[in-house]
């Protein structure tokens, strides 16, 4: 072999190799570009989780004050009971009964 053939087979190899090295580095550029998206979809999903944790303490919240307001309404709804059966106590019984 010649110097002007191994020169040859050494460019073509060398030339393969660049095509490689810039295949690689497509893809490489791709999974980054894929990594990036990713990357903005967690950060959505984290602030949505986060929204929704905020969303559901304040919904329990809002289940402790209806509770409580709940409470309150029983204990007067109760009282009124007792009033009215007070008076219903205290009107005449018409004769008979």
């Amino acid at each position: 072999m010649h110097f002007y053939d191994k020169f040859l087979s050494h460019t073509a190899m060398l030339q393969e190799l660049s095509a490689q090295s810039d295949r690689h580095t497509q893809a490489f550029q791709k999974v980054m570009e894929i990594l990036d998206t990713h990357t903005e979809s967690i950060s959505a999903l984290q602030a949505d989780a986060t929204l929704i944790k905020a969303t559901q303490s304040d919904h329990g919240e809002m289940l402790k004050e209806l509770k409580t307001t709940q409470d309150e309404h029983s204990k007067r709804f109760d009282r009124l009971e007792t009033v009215m059966l007070q008076i219903l106590d205290r009107l005449p019984q018409p004769e008979g009964e």
